[in-house]
């Protein structure tokens, strides 16, 4: 197993190589490749990321850092980050599978990078065990979806019981895609978001599961969306998660040709029309990783 290093010039070092050795990791630093890694992939694979933020909290040594996890991560490459105590950590990566701990505690080191290596090698397992169709939506099922999503703008506003229950119903048929696996619906639980996605592909690189909260208005409100994905954003602010999405349906979003919504940061707005016709190009484990990749550089999620 290959481990590519990325920290500041003046972190030690010895200590970590020390249990990277044990857990037989060639350890690899970032500064002494002989390609350029951001633009060209090493020559020999790298299976994980072991970035390292300081106490010294020096913006400028450490952009570079943030540089190579963003990298990491649009390729997909798993991120074991370690903080040392006192450091507070950015909201960006607030989500990464991390230990809090000095470069000199060899037994933290090894408790925590070896509950990450066996976690990794466990999701290799399961890959190479059952192989995992990437589904993406057909035309004719995208059209069905569609069709569906329009109907429940019609039902009589009396029956909102119903609505609701069938665009959850739509939303979980969207996301239940084999590769993805769903949480129960809890819609009317104040944990502030209504189900949570689990992928055993992208999940240790994404930093963890994806709470998903629904919105649906039957009336026109201004600005509804941008509300609500502020109280997501505030409701998720304490939480270890890598960013939510928020999926909703509204008069007027019939069709997916609309301008995306801005939305707070680790916060995604999707329209459900948008998501349909998102799912017809890219899996959902491939949209996933887009949306973690605009979160990740503070961008708008475009697909």
């Amino acid at each position: 197993m290959r481990c590519l290093l990325a920290t500041t010039l003046d972190a030690p070092r010895e200590r970590l190589r020390q249990v990277m050795d044990r857990l037989n990791i060639d350890l690899v630093e970032a500064e002494r490749l002989e390609i350029d890694w951001l633009t060209h992939p090493p020559r020999l694979a790298v299976d994980f990321i072991c970035a390292v933020l300081r106490k010294s909290n020096d913006q400028d040594a450490e952009a570079a850092i943030f540089v190579d996890i963003g990298v990491a991560l649009g390729r997909q490459i798993p991120v074991f980050l370690i903080v040392e105590p006192r450091r507070e950590v950015p909201l960006v990566v607030a989500g990464l599978t991390r230990v809090e701990a000095d470069l000199d505690n060899e037994e933290a080191l090894s408790l925590h990078l070896g509950q990450f290596i066996r976690a990794l090698h466990r999701g290799r397992t399961d890959s190479s065990t059952e192989v995992r169709r990437r589904r993406v939506l057909s035309q004719s099922e995208a059209e069905i979806a569609h069709a569906r999503l329009r109907e429940l703008q019609s039902i009589d506003e009396r029956n909102i019981g119903s609505k609701v229950e069938r665009f959850v119903r739509l939303v979980t048929d969207l996301l239940d895609t084999g590769d993805v696996e769903v949480s129960a619906v809890r819609m009317f639980e104040d944990r502030g978001y209504d189900m949570a996605l689990w992928s055993n592909d992208v999940s240790p690189t994404l930093g963890g599961p994806i709470p998903i909260q629904l919105k649906l208005w039957s009336q026109d409100r201004p600005n509804a969306v941008r509300k609500a994905a502020e109280v997501f954003a505030r409701q998720l602010s304490e939480r270890p998660f890598p960013f939510g999405i928020l999926i909703y349906d509204a008069p007027g979003e019939n069709t997916s040709t609309g301008p995306r919504q801005p939305s707070p940061a680790r916060i995604v707005t999707i329209s459900a029309h948008q998501l349909i016709d998102k799912l017809t190009e890219q899996s959902l484990t491939e949209v996933l990783t887009s949306m973690r990749n605009a979160v990740m550089h503070g961008a708008s999620y475009g697909g």
